[in-house]
Parts: C-alpha cells; sequence; structure tokens
C-alpha cells in the first residue's frame, strides 16, 4: 500500500516539474506579423467543417435538439435563445466558398461521416462526400483523386431517419459502392437498375426525363466498349408504352425490363423481403438473371408469386395495382361518411372489419381515415386516368377516386369541428401522410392541421418529427399539460 502511494505521489510530482518546465505556449496574436511566419514547402493548409456550424440546418443531431430544449428552470441553453440555423449557409453556397481559394492545386478529401478509405494510403486520395461538391471540385479545380464515393448528406439523412434498417445494412455491407463513373459502371456491370424520380406532368402522367438522361448517357457510353451489359431494368414508374422507347434507343443485344418496386415507405426492407410478388415486363432472354437477384434476397422467406409479361403491361400493371389500393380507400371512407350521417360513427370501424371479413375483399386499405397522400398514390391515380384517356378510355373511376379524396378532407375538417363542441385545442399524433415517416406529400393530416389552424384553432402535435418544418403555428408537444381535442384516425 505504502508503495502504492509513493508512486501516485511521484506521479503528481511528475506533472507538475513538466508543467512548469514546459508551460503551455500562448500566442500573443495581436503583436505577432502572420506575414513573417514561415513553413515549409511540403506543407499543407487544411480546413474541417462541422455541419452543424457551416453547412447550416442540420436538424437531425443532439446539438439541434439540445439548443431547442430548455434547462431544468425552462431558460434556453444558449443566450437570447440563439440558434445556429442556417449558420454560413455552406449547403448551398460551397461554390463561392471554395472559390475563395484562387490557387487551390492540392488534395482533397471531403467526408461526411464515413470512416476514410485505406486507398488513401498510397498517397492518392478517396472523396467521400457530397455528390455536388465533389464534382464541382473535380470539374472547376485541380483536384486529383483515385477514386470518389457520392454519399449525399440529405439522402442519407432520409434513408437514416425513416427506414429502418436501411442505414444499418448500408454500413455493414461490404459491397455498396456510389459512384459517378458512367464508363466504369458499363464496363463492369451485367446489369444496370435505373431508379430516379418521374413526377407528375400537368396532365398526370409520369415526366420521363430522367430515365431518358440515363439511357442517353449509357449509349453515348457504349459507343466505345465492346463488353457491356447485358439487361438494363428500370424500376421506376413510367407512363405505359416508355419501356418500349427506351428498348428503340439502345442496342440490340441489351435486354430492357420492366421491374417496379411494391415498397411502401417505412418499411422498404420488410417489403423486400416479404413481397407478395414481383413484376417482371420484357421479352428479353436475361430475365433468370432477375430472377436469381430475387430469390437471393428472399431467401429464407416466402417465395413471391413471379409474373411476366411485356413492358407495356407490366407498366399498366403497376400503376393499375395502386389506383386500385386508392380506390378500395376511398371506398371505405364513404362508407365511413354514409354511418357518420347515419349517426353511427362508433360503429365504423366494427362494420368495415365484417366488410373485409369477405375473402373476396380483404381488410387490407379497408379502414376509415384520412385518406390517400404520399408520392406515390395520388400521381398514380392520376396516371392511369390520363393513360386511359390517351387510349380512349373513359377514366371516370381514376377521377372520381381522386375527387372524393380531396372532398374527404373537407368532411373530416366539418367532423372534427362538429365533434369539439367545447372549442378545445386538437392534438394530432402525426402530420406526415402515414405515421413513422418524414414525408410531407401530399399529407392529408397536415392539410386537416392547416385547416383547423385557419378557423382559428390551436393545433398540437405530439411527433416532432416535422419540428422546424411545417407551419410555425403548430405547437409540438409530447403531451399537451391542457385538454384536446384527438385527431385520432
Amino acid at each position: 500500500m505504502i508503495y502504492f502511494l509513493l508512486i501516485i505521489i511521484l506521479y503528481f510530482f511528475l506533472i507538475l516539474y513538466y508543467n512548469r518546465k514546459y508551460p503551455e505556449l500562448r500566442w500573443d496574436w495581436k503583436n505577432i506579423d502572420s506575414k513573417q511566419m514561415k513553413f515549409p514547402k511540403s506543407f499543407f493548409w487544411g480546413t474541417a467543417t462541422a455541419s452543424h456550424q457551416v453547412e447550416g440546418y442540420c436538424d437531425n443531431n443532439n446539438w439541434y435538439r439540445w439548443e431547442n430544449s430548455t434547462d431544468k428552470n425552462g431558460n434556453p441553453r444558449i443566450k437570447d435563445n440563439q440558434k445556429s440555423g442556417i449558420a454560413c449557409d455552406h449547403w448551398n453556397k460551397y461554390k463561392g466558398d471554395i472559390s475563395i481559394d484562387k490557387n487551390n492545386s492540392g488534395y482533397c478529401i471531403i467526408e461526411d461521416g464515413i470512416k476514410r478509405d485505406p486507398w488513401s494510403r498510397d498517397g492518392d486520395i478517396v472523396a467521400i462526400g457530397r455528390t455536388e461538391v465533389i464534382e464541382h471540385l473535380m470539374d472547376n479545380y485541380r483536384v486529383k483523386v483515385k477514386s470518389y464515393y457520392m454519399w449525399s448528406e440529405k439522402e442519407n439523412k432520409k434513408i437514416g431517419d425513416s427506414e429502418p434498417e436501411v442505414q444499418e445494412l448500408l454500413k455493414r455491407s461490404e459491397l455498396v459502392e456510389f459512384t459517378t463513373d458512367n464508363r466504369r459502371v458499363i464496363r463492369e456491370c451485367d446489369i444496370i437498375f435505373t431508379l430516379v424520380a418521374t413526377p407528375s406532368l400537368e396532365d398526370g402522367s409520369y415526366n420521363v426525363s430522367a430515365v431518358w438522361d440515363v439511357v442517353n448517357d449509357i449509349k453515348d457510353e457504349m459507343r466505345s466498349i465492346a463488353n457491356y451489359p447485358k439487361s438494363f431494368v428500370v424500376g421506376c414508374t413510367t407512363n405505359p408504352g416508355d419501356c418500349d422507347k427506351f428498348n428503340n434507343e439502345l442496342p440490340e443485344s441489351i435486354d430492357v425490363y420492366y421491374n417496379p418496386e411494391f415498397i411502401a415507405q417505412g418499411s422498404i426492407i420488410c417489403d423486400l423481403r416479404h413481397a407478395d410478388m414481383v413484376l417482371i415486363g420484357g421479352n428479353g432472354t436475361h430475365g433468370a438473371i432477375l430472377l436469381e437477384i430475387y430469390r437471393e434476397i428472399q431467401k429464407g422467406f416466402k417465395e413471391p408469386s413471379i409474373h411476366f409479361m411485356s413492358t407495356t403491361a407490366a407498366e399498366i400493371c403497376k400503376i393499375a395495382i395502386n389506383c386500385y389500393l386508392t380506390t378500395k380507400i376511398s371506398y371505405a371512407n364513404q362508407i365511413g361518411q354514409v354511418m357518420s350521417f347515419a349517426g353511427l360513427g362508433h360503429e365504423i370501424g366494427t362494420a368495415l372489419t365484417a366488410i373485409g371479413s369477405d375473402a373476396r375483399i380483404g381488410n387490407k386499405y379497408l379502414k376509415f381515415g384520412f385518406g390517400f397522400g404520399g408520392p406515390c398514390f395520388p400521381r398514380d391515380n392520376r396516371a392511369f386516368a390520363a393513360y386511359a384517356q390517351s387510349v380512349g378510355v373513359d377514366h371516370a373511376i381514376g377521377e372520381t377516386t381522386d375527387n372524393f379524396n380531396n372532398e374527404h378532407s373537407d368532411f373530416l375538417r366539418d367532423y372534427y369541428l362538429n365533434k369539439n363542441k367545447e372549442e378545445l385545442p386538437f392534438c394530432f399524433k402525426y402530420l406526415t401522410y402515414k405515421p413513422g415517416i418524414d414525408i410531407l406529400t401530399e399529407s392529408r393530416p397536415y392539410d386537416l392541421a392547416l385547416a383547423l389552424l385557419e378557423e382559428g384553432y390551436k393545433v398540437y402535435c405530439v411527433d416532432d418529427t416535422m419540428k422546424g418544418k411545417v407551419d410555425e403555428r403548430i405547437i409540438f408537444d409530447p403531451a399537451p399539460m391542457e385538454e384536446v381535442c384527438w385527431i385520432d384516425l
């Protein structure tokens, strides 16, 4: 014991000794002329940035939550309740920020929370970061990289927040690589899957210009490459007949397939593993490759039914399935409206359960609720109506379903205003188009919340997922202290 105490005492004496002999260097910068400082030619200046203080609006980290919380006395964490907010807005101003260094001539490493690749040890830099920034540096500055992985913070954040398992699978995988090197992709891959945004046009049809960009890019690259991919697979939603047009622009040796996904936001991994069916459109000879991919994904789970057909038939099937679901949702809501007007609102759930118990109908999507929303259902419904019209078929079902869905929002507003005789504040469990995600696209709950705000009511929401991203009048509180009227569909 004595020896132990002696060692501790000696240790502290050594600390004091070296602290006095080699005190911390403190520069008097007011009296220092930086022009007199000399650095070796091999010395590289660098800088590090933090997304919260530099890029701005980084609202998915503990610093954001800390800034927006209060201490035990209810006081703000920062003087005058200041927030980082937009910060330096580097996310939008990166081009101007980079241009400050007119003589940029070295290597550049960009890292967004991903460890540096071991390739960087041989002197060539592996850039890991936001796609737009890396491409800007490579196009406009002498930035040298051996390989580059593209990782968008916004996309990464959305995936990580909204989708269980996806982020974990990406981190664990040793086979995932992000790149914009089209030539390499074409040279090394057997199959190219295209999954890009196809937003709605004014007439309801899909804007497939992003798919055309991909087709044109790979078509041009293939001219100089002998061994190019065997299959080109379109996974995004397209207008019936579009895949045939893509096929006409690509070499005859390439098989074009239409293979749409049937996954829902918030459960995409589960939906892939437990798919009811797989839809493959195409007349090529390499369809077996797609079958092997799906068998690998669903190994250990129930094997889905596989349906082969022409690309155009598959394109019709994709949007027709979603349109049937929107019709079923609207039908369930219409039953709910009828029962409400009949004074039987308390039995809506019981009645719909009984109706869905008929094997010909089923209970899925047969619920009284807000109506359909999100990035897929509304646009698919309109696209099906647009295609029906283009081939000379009356599109009344799709149009009626869409109109009823819009009118249902007005019904719910009146329904809850009538229910709330005491004129209490309203409280929502969530504001997104469905619970468990962070997407507001055509969100019926949010539309209802805005309508109630316009009526002069105070509106609460217990789920703070969309805090700071919606109307500032909405109060986010997990447990409102005052009595409220719950919106509990």
